[in-house]
Formats: C-alpha cells, structure tokens, sequence
C-alpha cells in the first residue's frame, strides 16, 4: 500500500484549495486509485503560513510496497461549482413510489442505475424491483435520468467471463433503453454512466511479498525464503533498485528466478505482481474506457472536482457517499464539504428512508434555491464537465 502525503500546491488566499492527489499503480485507470482534495481551512499547517504563501510538500513513498504517486489536478484560486448527484442503485420500488415525488415536489432531479434485466415488462414484478412503465413516468416526468447497472442481473462485473463481456453486455442495456423511450429525454444519456454492483470494480491482482530479495549486478535474483505463494514466469518484480517494468522471465526454483532487468548488488524487500487475471487491476476501466463510458461509480467514500474537467481515467472510478447508515445530518455534511470545497459529490442510496431523506432533500432544495450549489442527474454531469478544461 502506497504511503504519502498530500502533494499541495495552493494559496491561503480565499477560495484556493490543495491540489488533488491520485495514488494507483503505472497505469492511467487503476481499482486502487484514490483521488482526494482539501480546502485550505481544513489544514492548519497551510492555515498556519498565513494569507497569500504559496508552499509546496511532498512525502517519499514506501517501497517496495507503494506504486506510482501521480497528481491528476492543482485546483488553484477557483472555488468551483459545488455540485450534489443524487443516484439510486438496483431499481426498488421505493423509489418510485416514495423517492420520486419527494424530488418531484421540489424541483430536484435524480439519477437511477437500472438492472434492465430485473424490471418488469409484463406487470410483473421481479425481487421488489419497479416495472418499466414505473421507470418511464419517472422519465418522462424529468425527475429521473436513466443510467445503467454494471450488469443485467446486478451481479459482479467480475463474475463475467472477461472485460469484453462486460462491454457486450452494457450495449445490451444501452439498446434497452432506447428500446424503451429512456434515452431521449431532457435529463440526458445515460449510457455513459454506470455504477459497480456491490462496489466491486476488480477482482484484485496476486500480490507476493518477499521480505529479502538479493540481486548480484545481474538478472538473477534470490529470494531469503520460499514466499507462501510461488512466484510465476510474467509477473512484475517491483522493489528498491529494480528497474520499473522489470518482469519475471525464468524460474528456476522456489526461491531463484530471472528476471528482465539486471538487480544492483543488494538484499532488499521486494514485491512480485501476477497481473494476468481477467479483470486484474484496470483491466476492466480499460476496456469500458475504449467502449466509450465515461462514469463508472464506485463505493469507495470521497468527492471529485469535476469541473476543472474530467476523462475517463478519473471518471471509470468516481468516487460516491453512501446514504445507507447515515442520517441526515450527515447527508447534510457531505453537502456542506460539497460547497466548502467546490466539489461534485455523488451520493448513493437504494431504497428510499422518509426519516433521513425527507430532511436531506429539504435541505438540498434550500442550498440549490439560495444558489450554493447545483443539483444534477450523472448525465448532466458529463454534459457539463467531462473533457472540459482546466480553470486555471
């Protein structure tokens, strides 16, 4: 696991914030990618340098054990829009019944992630999912935007045969929503936006720790001890001294292997990678980014700045806040640091709760009525910020 501080580039001056840090592996989509950002006021250190001071911090990373420390955006001098996208997973009942006129009735908008393959066609209902007559009033009404489930079924994403399946089977559910009367209407497209079923958005690569690995100036290499798991011909050898992108080219036993690179004189930790998994870190992101989707929502906990822009590289894995759990006054929270940062958070919910999101959506419709910030559904999202410059 990578270890750093906050890379910062940023002025005390009003409305300047800390510069947004991705940690992730050498790849441009990475499952393990985080992206995070703060106010200034949030760190007394910057407030501490006093009005106007530019400062500028870096922390090493911990090898062999870290990846790549990459920053994806300096947000300088602009306090952004602070945005608020209110989403639905899994197409219950609630909310169209209940969630959809409490938005309805005070002119908010929001976005459901429809399972296709679970609603309704017939008037029958299907595991307390809506019918699709239920999904186009909320359409046609301009209250809901259409996006999809990773999946027919809500399933893994990681139980299908390989990323290419996943992306046959999202053109299955773009085609059903134009087969359907949801892909037209003013809220916009949603087939650019998904989310992952239960969050699962790889199913992680092989990683082998090896506490002592000693190189003598040429390609080979001897492991202290056997690692608990056996090192293979492919994998990526990471560590102090070795060469990035050095692969496993040999092995000749347990604990002696060649590898692409020569390794300095030297006994170091080191850390073998077997990425060949079908959906191994960013396999997945790689292949939804080349079929041309552009939000994959996640269940890791955080907010993004959108609109300095956003590719798909950032946007494959959106960062959301989750509703279930939390009451709301810690749905009102995560409006507050919305605003206080500029930023865009995504929130998730599935079945709609009157004692939490009653007095969170009365709370939003003031901040959007008072104009602290704007209420969008995924789609607008995309229409409004993705590929768009940077402020500078």
């Amino acid at each position: 696991m990578a270890a750093a501080q906050l890379l910062a580039v940023g002025s005390t001056a009003a409305n300047s914030f800390a510069v947004a840090v991705r940690f992730g592996n050498t790849s441009s989509i990475s499952g393990s990618n985080s992206l995070g950002a703060q106010h200034v006021s949030e760190n007394a250190n910057v407030v501490a340098l006093g009005a106007g001071t530019k400062y500028m911090g870096t922390a090493p990373q911990v090898l062999p054990y870290g990846a790549t420390l990459r920053v994806d955006a300096a947000v300088r001098n602009a306090g952004g829009i602070p945005t608020i996208c209110p989403t639905y997973d899994d197409g219950f009942l609630s909310q169209h019944q209940q969630a959809f006129p409490e938005y309805q009735n005070r002119s908010l908008k929001f976005t459901c992630m429809v399972p296709w393959g679970m609603i309704g066609l017939d008037g029958t209902r299907i595991s307390g999912r809506m019918l699709i007559e239920e999904l186009q009033e909320m359409y046609d009404a301009g209250v809901a935007a259409m996006c999809l489930d990773g999946t027919r079924d809500d399933a893994l994403m990681t139980l299908r045969a390989n990323p290419a399946a996943v992306v046959t089977e999202l053109a299955e559910g773009k085609q059903w929503l134009v087969d359907h009367g949801l892909s037209a209407g003013a809220l916009g497209w949603g087939w650019d936006a998904f989310w992952y079923p239960n969050g699962e958005t790889d199913n992680n690569a092989t990683r082998i720790q090896i506490a002592a690995l000693t190189g003598d100036g040429s390609n080979n290499v001897v492991a202290g001890a056997a690692p608990a798991t056996a090192v293979a011909v492919g994998m990526s050898m990471a560590g102090y001294g070795i060469p990035a992108g050095t692969t496993v080219t040999a092995v000749a036993d347990t604990t002696h292997f060649t590898l692409s690179n020569p390794v300095p004189v030297q006994t170091k930790p080191a850390l073998a990678v077997d990425w060949s998994g079908a959906f191994a870190v960013g396999k997945l992101q790689t292949a939804l980014k080349a079929a041309g989707l552009k939000i994959g929502r996640t269940t890791l906990t955080g907010q993004e700045y959108t609109r300095f822009g956003f590719d798909a590289d950032q946007g494959l894995m959106m960062n959301s806040n989750t509703a279930t759990g939390q009451s709301a006054a810690q749905m009102q929270a995560v409006v507050d640091l919305a605003i206080l940062r500029g930023t865009t958070a995504i929130i998730h919910i599935h079945n709609h709760d009157a004692a939490r999101d009653i007095p969170f959506l009365d709370y939003l419709q003031a901040k959007q009525n008072a104009n602290e910030l704007r209420v969008l559904t995924l789609p607008e999202l995309i229409a409004r910020d993705y590929g768009s410059k940077p402020v500078a």
